[in-house]
């Protein structure tokens, strides 16, 4: 396995991670522990959920698995909230942000994630007063870094550059959809989600931020390619 490090984690970041979008639901419990016993074996550290998944599933496993093994202090625990409505509506708000944040702590049995990412972005909202809102978590300890999950470029650069002038912790990963495969949100039927393209990875190798990049295989694509022959 090999690793990096964020400032702000003491647990090295596996660059393999763990994405848990079934877990708890299409996966019982049984077969999740064993997802992630293997997981852990293999040395991965980062288990990467959201509040959204499984309706809370994934993170209720999750949480179980972490306190039943005694792993939480050995594994970089990455959430997200504040995705959109089932009908696309933006859930942008601070009352919301405060309840993810809290049903997030008790599904997964912790006071602070390693990681929190901004799930959607909702562009009719300024950069600032996010920031704004979702500040005080990072400040507290219970944010120990912040994330923003199918954000474009643009809308991160502007956020860290009010953060900065605020001197408010910055946004410093980003999670979107890259693997080999081209895609785009007209693929996935998605106009919320962020794909990676030629002038967005010029722009993450300028800045070094770190990619947590979501369906890297392609859902299995290119492995069901070679089994039918395809070249």
């Amino acid at each position: 396995m090999q690793y990096m490090h964020l400032d702000g984690l003491a647990v090295p970041v596996s660059k393999i991670a763990l994405g848990s979008t079934y877990l708890g639901s299409a996966y019982d419990k049984s077969l999740t522990y064993e997802f992630l016993d293997t997981f852990a074996a293999a040395g991965g550290t980062v288990i990467d959920t959201a509040r959204v998944y499984g309706e809370g599933a994934s993170e209720r496993v999750i949480g179980s698995w972490l306190a039943e093994r005694g792993m939480r202090d050995k594994i970089v625990l990455v959430t997200k909230g504040l995705h959109n409505m089932s009908d696309g509506k933006s859930r942008y708000s601070a009352h919301n942000l405060a309840n993810d944040i809290a049903q997030s702590q008790e599904a997964l049995q912790s006071d602070a994630f390693d990681i929190w990412f901004l799930h959607r972005d909702d562009v009719r909202i300024p950069v600032e007063e996010i920031i704004d809102m979702v500040a005080p978590y990072v400040q507290s300890g219970t944010i120990r870094l912040l994330g923003a999950s199918n954000w474009t470029p643009g809308r991160i650069e502007a956020a860290n550059r009010y953060a900065h002038s605020r001197h408010l912790p910055p946004i410093v990963a980003s999670e979107i959809q890259w693997s080999l495969a081209r895609t785009d949100c007209d693929t996935w039927d998605d106009h919320g989600l962020v794909s990676m393209d030629d002038a967005s990875l010029m722009w993450y190798r300028k800045t070094r931020m770190p990619v947590f990049a979501y369906s890297a295989q392609s859902k299995g694509y290119f492995s069901k390619a070679i089994a039918h022959g395809i070249d």
